[in-house]
């Protein structure tokens, strides 16, 4: 739970966000999460701390994670545009 991954982060400095993600269908949690520090001198405490850790048993892999641009960025669906339209047989 975000109770579960925000207890054990917060030994290492001040948590601002803790994204647990889960399955649309299932609603269970995919096993990983994106935690957030206040400060960067923080996420690498703990990232140097928690990797190869144990969590109920589990081993932790803990990582970097960066925004991904293109992701955040507003876009529209490739199939939207005439150009795709008219390759794929839809007008």
């Amino acid at each position: 739970t975000k109770d579960v991954i925000t207890a054990m982060c917060v030994p290492f400095g001040t948590v601002r966000d803790v994204d647990l993600p889960m399955d649309f269908k299932t609603g269970v949690s995919k096993g990983f999460a994106f935690v957030t520090f206040e400060s960067s001198d923080d996420a690498h405490e703990a990232l140097y701390n928690l990797e190869e850790s144990e969590l109920y048993g589990r081993t932790l892999n803990v990582r970097w994670s960066t925004n991904n641009k293109d992701f955040n960025e507003k876009t529209e669906a490739i199939w939207k545009g005439e150009k795709w339209l008219k390759e794929h047989g839809g007008g």
